[in-house]
């Protein structure tokens, strides 16, 4: 009997024990820490707007058609526009700037390449400059902002003159139109 009893004790405090449990449990399900919180639904409405740009983004197949002939049409007017049909209006460009920004050029060599692109050469210029720090300066954002296509592939420091002049070595590239 004394087992029976003592079985029934140890019974009865596992009870309690599982009680306790319970309602802990219960309280936790019941309190703020359980729910969820809103970073899921805030992942979700944030690749549900990334979605919905992807999608303006994308070209409705029935416009694919303009869109291409538009940008043929506007290839073919910066070709027109930016890119000489012949050489030495490359180096009258570069002449004119040069005078404008008030450096002196003492040399350019220049070198033509074919390109992948149809009726398309790359021509690239290597030209030695000498001015004062500003009018070089001048000279590389004229260049930049011409309008012919030029693009400043490199600027080396040369020498320093005496007097505050600086002379550079600039490669620039750009593209000369193929006659047909």
């Amino acid at each position: 009997m004394a087992n029976l009893a003592q079985a029934r004790r140890s019974l009865r405090i596992v009870l309690v024990v599982c009680a306790i449990l319970v309602v802990a449990a219960l309280a936790v399900l019941i309190s703020p820490l359980a729910r969820p919180s809103n970073s899921g639904q805030k992942e979700f409405d944030d690749v549900r707007a990334k979605v919905q740009q992807k999608i303006k983004q994308v070209i409705p197949p029935d416009q694919v058609d303009t869109r291409v002939s538009q940008a043929r049409t506007q290839i073919d007017q910066f070709y027109k526009d930016r890119l000489p049909a012949e050489a030495s209006t490359i180096s009258v460009e570069l002449g004119k700037l040069a005078a404008e920004s008030g450096v002196h050029l003492s040399t350019a060599h220049y070198g033509a390449e074919d390109t992948d692109v149809p009726d398309l050469e790359q021509v690239k210029i290597t030209a030695n400059l000498s001015g004062d720090y500003l009018q070089i300066v001048k000279f590389i954002n004229l260049l930049e902002r011409d309008r012919l296509f030029f693009i400043v592939d490199n600027v080396s420091l040369v020498e320093r003159g005496s007097g505050g002049l600086v002379g550079l070595q600039v490669v620039v590239e750009t593209y000369l139109r193929k006659q047909a």
